[in-house]
């Protein structure tokens, strides 16, 4: 039978099925468009999936059978019977299968260990299972499990072998079993229709319809659950609407209560609010800093200002200052005559290290003032960041009549300081 699609893609047969039933049925343009959106895009393109038919299993040294059995099977869709009497290696056929594809068996999953331990045939040293699958696009393609003799189960490779080029490793796929041996596809009769249901699904292929159903179903429980809270909101905004003098509301009025609303009417009905009433609902928007913050900003400003103005008439602060100004020379001469005094040759190297070597004393004697003036830079920046550019529609709510009134903020006492 073919393989299912994976990967989110739709199988492109069942994606053409639907396709057609929808036009036979005179199904309208937008509902269509519903249904094929849930069920995803076709598979087109490189990376598309393709349909893969099973051609044959190969079977040596497994379970029930000894010596190399071959099941030949006739590629294309639609499900394949196999049916022999007891003993004939149906199961074995199955699980190695299964085995090959996913690299495990739900069968021994429900079975006491020794079912799992027992895989060998006791009866033929060699183990290995070939499975031949005809994939479009791709020919004949081989997927092959081979056993060392005294190999454990997971002691194997598994390869895609294509024809003329080397083996490339294959990952099972444990969510695809290719098919259900005789006493699961029984069982299913036992666990109630929804199971039996969900089972065939699955079997016949028509799991992405079921996924494409339960999509619409979401969909449609989210737009039921958003219309029905327009509806209990309509009251209380009618009521709201009745109270309004403005001729806008006496349209929107009409709009929500027509059958079905008229939802292009009440869209018209806003059109272009007035200025006036722009501007305030801008103003209403508009954050100012937090209060407590720019007060301590304030606060912080001030005590370092008062701190660098302590600390200037000091020893450490004439230090600092000397150093700025030598630092500043350093930075502009190189080797030549005083700029000030124009004594020839007095900026040599010598001078330069000397020069170095007496700002790095008097910075340590400024430690103090560079404290007191990081600290200023540290409060100046922290205020400067809670506030902002007066924002332009301050300007226009002038028109009506509304003053901006000036505080002490932050931004002002940096520009003092």
């Amino acid at each position: 039978m073919a393989q299912p699609v994976l990967g989110g893609y739709v199988d492109p047969h069942l994606y053409a099925d639907v396709v057609e039933r929808l036009d036979r049925d005179g199904v309208d343009a937008a509902t269509q468009s519903l249904v094929l959106g849930a069920l995803g895009p076709l598979s087109e393109g490189g990376d598309s999936p393709r349909d893969i038919y099973l051609r044959s299993v190969t079977v040596e040294g497994f379970r029930g059978i000894g010596p190399e059995a071959k099941l030949d099977i006739d590629p294309g869709p639609g499900l394949t019977l196999v049916v022999g009497r007891n003993g004939s290696g149906k199961s074995s056929f199955a699980e190695a299968l299964e085995l090959a594809f996913t690299g495990d068996n739900m069968r021994w999953s429900k079975r006491p260990a020794i079912w799992k331990g027992g895989w060998r045939n006791l009866h033929h040293p060699s183990a290995r299972i070939t499975v031949e699958v005809t994939a479009e696009g791709k020919g004949v393609q081989r997927l092959e499990r081979r056993w060392d003799d005294d190999a454990g189960l997971d002691d194997t490779q598994t390869h895609t072998l294509k024809s003329g080029a080397r083996p490339v490793p294959y990952t099972p796929e444990p969510a695809h079993r290719p098919f259900l041996s005789y006493s699961e596809l029984g069982s299913m009769l036992d666990e109630g229709p929804s199971k039996l249901y969900d089972a065939l699904a699955t079997i016949l292929g028509l799991h992405d319809l079921v996924a494409a159903q339960e999509q619409v179903r979401q969909s449609r429980l989210a737009q039921e659950k958003t219309v029905k809270a327009a509806k209990d909101a309509l009251p209380a905004l009618l009521d709201e609407l009745r109270t309004c003098e403005d001729e806008r509301a006496a349209r929107a009025i009409i709009a929500l209560t027509a059958e079905p609303w008229d939802l292009q009417a009440l869209d018209a009905s806003a059109g272009d609010e007035p200025q006036d009433l722009s501007v305030l609902r801008a103003l209403s928007t508009l954050e100012p800093p937090d209060e407590t913050a720019a007060k301590q900003a304030a606060v912080r400003i001030r005590e370092a200002v008062r701190e660098v103005e302590r600390v200037q008439g000091t020893d450490a602060g004439q230090a600092r200052a000397t150093a700025q100004l030598l630092s500043q020379a350093l930075a502009m001469h190189t080797d030549g005559d005083c700029p000030v005094c124009g004594t020839p040759g007095v900026l040599h190297e010598r001078w330069r290290s000397d020069t170095d070597k007496e700002v790095q004393r008097l910075r340590a004697l400024a430690e103090e003032a560079e404290d007191a003036h990081g600290e200023l830079a540290q409060a100046l920046s922290k205020g400067r960041g809670l506030t902002q550019a007066a924002p332009s529609v301050l300007d226009r709510a002038s028109g009506l009549g509304l003053e901006r009134q000036r505080s002490d903020t932050p931004t002002a006492l940096a520009r003092s300081a």
